[in-house]
C-alpha cells in the first residue's frame, strides 16, 4: 500500500500506518502526546488526490514549519531564562549591596557610640581629677 492507494477515509490512513513494519515506524510513535492539528493535516492530505511525491513534499514542509516554530519557541524561552537569570543576579547584588550599606551604617553607629563612651570616660576622669584636687586643697587648708 502506498500514498496513492490510500482512499479518502481516515480508516484507510490508519490501516496504512498500522501496516508499516516496525523498522519503518518512527521512534517517536511511542511519545504519549497527541497532535490533533497534525492528524487533521494528514487526514486532509490523504483525502486529496495528490501524487505521493506531492504528499511527501507537503508533509516535509509541514514538519519543517513545525520544527521552525518549536525552535523559535525554544529560543524565546531560552532568552527569557537568560533574562530572568540576569534579573535574579541583579536582585541578589542589590540585596548584598543593601546589607553592606546597612553594615556600614551599623559600623558608623558603633563608632559613634564608642566616641560617646570615650567622651564620657574623659569627663569622668576629668571630674575625678577635679574632685581630688578640690579635696586635696580642702585637706591642706584645714
Amino acid at each position: 500500500m502506498n500514498f496513492n492507494e490510500i482512499s479518502a477515509s481516515p480508516h484507510s490512513a490508519r490501516k496504512f500506518w498500522q501496516s508499516v513494519t516496525a523498522s519503518q515506524r518512527s521512534t517517536y510513535s511511542v511519545v504519549p502526546s497527541k497532535n490533533l492539528k497534525f492528524e487533521r493535516f494528514l487526514t486532509e492530505l490523504f483525502k486529496s488526490t495528490k501524487p505521493a511525491k506531492e504528499v511527501k513534499d507537503e508533509i516535509i514542509k509541514y514538519v519543517q514549519a513545525m520544527e521552525t516554530n518549536y525552535i523559535e519557541l525554544i529560543r524565546g524561552l531560552r532568552d527569557k531564562i537568560t533574562l530572568d537569570s540576569k534579573q535574579h543576579k541583579q536582585t541578589k547584588s542589590a540585596i548584598t549591596n543593601e546589607k553592606m550599606h546597612r553594615n556600614e551604617l551599623e559600623c558608623l553607629f558603633v563608632d559613634c557610640i564608642e566616641e560617646v563612651r570615650k567622651e564620657i570616660m574623659r569627663r569622668r576622669l576629668k571630674n575625678e581629677i577635679y574632685t581630688r584636687k578640690r579635696f586635696h586643697n580642702v585637706d591642706q587648708s584645714q
